[in-house]
């Protein structure tokens, strides 16, 4: 039983950590208000950029951090 509970616990942290990366790389290209962004009301406000700058850094730190356990 413990092995099923790690195997499932690994995913959701990748799966985590792809949601923050995808998600923290939208918000931070419409808090730079790149063209190819969608426009919405976070459009070139530099709270989102940061957010999602954060995001994309936990999300790879995730990964990162997944990676060398696994190791």
């Amino acid at each position: 039983m413990p092995v099923k509970v790690a195997v499932y616990g690994a995913a959701v942290v990748v799966a985590t950590a792809w949601v923050l990366i995808l998600v923290g790389g939208v918000w931070l290209a419409q808090g730079v208000d790149l063209p190819w962004a969608p426009q919405s009301f976070m459009t070139g406000d530099p709270w989102w950029a940061m957010g999602g700058a954060i995001g994309v850094l936990v999300g790879v730190g995730l990964l990162w951090d997944r990676r060398r356990r696994r190791s």
